[in-house]
């Protein structure tokens, strides 16, 4: 049985007289009940000798407390005189239950009892970093508390109020964290089959920071580097073999100033087998062209649509910018003809490009399904602008294809895709460049 005492006041308890075989309870123990109270714990003894009895009826006043005193004895209520608690008033503004926020810097507030003080208190008792007793003031009060980058993400705290020495209210509040780091991957999307088996893993970071990609075993995936986040965002190329199984796991971590700043697990698949590279005969590698096209031939297996990417070496060079806006048009899908060759001229400004080409599959409306085939060897040129013409009419370039075969109707719509599926295609075609030029 219970004995509460509420210490703002000294009583004295008074007895009503004891019958034999009535119960006893001397206090034993004393402990914290519900709302914090100073509670005893009291152990039963049966009285049968009358003779106790008649000298335990001596004592009337027995126990003088700072308490109100309520006892259960026998089913006889002993009470010693009106005394009440504190009101509680308290209530929690900020943050709401189970919120997710948006900083570390935590806004704790609410209402209360004018000249009462309110503790922030988290899941060990102790007072939330950051904040002090706040003192309501008009009804309100308020603290902040800072939470470092190692705290867990979901947190919970005990707000409570004590008015005139005693507690006056106390609510739980629930909520989560910010991570406290900027990370994610883009590419691969979780489940996403992508487009060959030259794999672009992309996405954002903190500056500064370095970006591994692990395989299952823990090991670094072939061809990919520590990737460095410039400008926010990270980049880096992998390669799997023909041997390689099509479901593939991945995890991907981030390390900033020596410590971890977030992991994320990607699942994917690769696509089958693929088809040889197709080759790019023209034009050849160091070559330097002038005028307003430029015309590209090669080849590749029939009956494949070609899909031929160009774009400024320094581009190539910086995957990071793959971000920004690539050049206009730079992909038209071509079939290759029976003969097995290919050809396609392109309008082109002044600038020193590298192209690559990839055998794709298409669907009806010209949109992409996956990459068919390896990437072919990259092939750099510069285009200068051709001497002033003499003033005749000029008829604009168009792709052509050999064979007397029809060119695909549609072209890839790279800058629809987001920064994930630029990454994607581009990188798959472009960067692969990068990895090339360091092996020949």
């Amino acid at each position: 049985m219970l004995v509460s005492a509420n210490f703002s006041r000294h009583l004295a308890l008074r007895l009503r007289p004891f019958r034999a075989g009535v119960d006893l309870l001397p206090l034993r123990k004393w402990g914290w009940g519900p709302h914090r109270y100073p509670v005893c714990t009291a152990f039963v003894r049966r009285i049968t000798d009358k003779d106790a009895m008649k000298d335990m009826m001596m004592w009337r006043k027995v126990l003088a407390v700072p308490a109100v005193v309520a006892l259960a004895l026998g089913g006889a209520l002993l009470t010693t005189g009106a005394a009440h608690a504190a009101e509680d008033t308290l209530t929690v503004t900020s943050p709401t239950p189970d919120a997710a926020l948006t900083s570390r810097t935590v806004l704790f507030s609410g209402t209360g009892s004018d000249g009462s003080t309110v503790n922030v208190l988290d899941d060990d008792g102790d007072r939330v970093p950051g904040t002090e007793a706040a003192v309501v003031v008009d009804g309100t009060w308020e603290t902040t508390g800072i939470y470092e980058e190692s705290a867990d993400v979901s947190q919970t705290v005990m707000i409570n109020q004590v008015t005139g020495g005693s507690g006056a209210g106390e609510e739980t509040v629930t909520f989560t964290l910010p991570p406290a780091y900027n990370f994610a991957v883009l590419t691969p999307a979780e489940g996403q089959t992508v487009l060959a088996r030259t794999v672009v893993f992309g996405g954002t970071g903190t500056d500064g920071s370095t970006v591994n990609v692990l395989d299952e075993d823990g090991n670094r995936v072939p061809g990919t580097e520590a990737a460095v986040v410039t400008d926010g965002v990270w980049a880096t190329t992998g390669t799997y073999t023909e041997d390689d199984e099509i479901d593939q796991t991945v995890s991907v971590n981030q390390v900033t100033g020596g410590a971890g700043r977030g992991e994320q697990t990607v699942s994917f698949k690769l696509p089958p087998t693929l088809l040889p590279a197709p080759v790019i005969l023209a034009p050849k590698a160091g070559q330097a062209l002038t005028g307003p096209a430029v015309t590209f031939s090669g080849t590749g297996t029939p009956g494949e649509n070609v899909v031929l990417a160009v774009a400024p070496t320094a581009l190539v060079n910086q995957p990071q910018s793959l971000t920004q806006e690539m050049p206009a048009d730079p992909e038209d899908p071509i079939l290759v003809g029976s003969d097995g060759t290919w050809t396609v001229t392109l309008a082109l400004d002044p600038e020193d490009y590298t192209a690559v080409a990839v055998l794709v599959e298409l669907s009806e409306d010209g949109s992409l399904i996956t990459v068919r085939s390896d990437v072919s060897d990259p092939v750099q040129f510069t285009l200068a602008a051709a001497p002033a013409p003499a003033p005749t009419p000029v008829t604009p370039a168009k792709p052509a294809a050999s064979g007397g075969d029809k060119l695909a109707e549609t072209g890839l719509e790279l800058n629809a895709l987001g920064l994930g599926g630029v990454l994607a295609l581009a990188g798959v075609v472009l960067l692969v460049v990068r990895r090339k030029a360091r092996l020949s």
